[in-house]
C-alpha cells in the first residue's frame, strides 16, 4: 500500500526551492490543522465537518498560502 509519494526536485535555483518548500510545508500544515478540526468537531457533535465550514474556519492560513503561491 502505497501512502506517500517521494519527488526530488533537481534545480540550481535555490530561491526556487525554497519557495517551494516553503508552500508544501504550508500547504501540509493546512491540511493537518483541517483534519484536526474535522476530528475534534466529529467527537464533540458525531456530525461531519463540511469541507465549506472548515473552509470558514481555516480561511486566514488558506488566504496566506494561496498569497505566497502567487510570488
Amino acid at each position: 500500500m502505497l501512502l506517500t509519494t517521494n519527488i526530488k526536485i533537481k534545480s540550481k535555483n535555490r530561491t526556487k526551492l525554497k519557495i517551494l518548500k516553503g508552500l508544501t510545508r504550508s500547504s501540509k500544515d493546512l491540511y493537518n490543522k483541517a483534519l484536526y478540526r474535522v476530528i475534534q468537531h466529529f467527537f464533540k457533535t458525531k456530525e461531519y465537518l463540511s469541507y465549506k465550514k472548515s473552509y470558514h474556519i481555516l480561511e486566514t492560513e488558506y488566504r496566506n498560502i494561496s498569497s505566497n503561491a502567487s510570488q
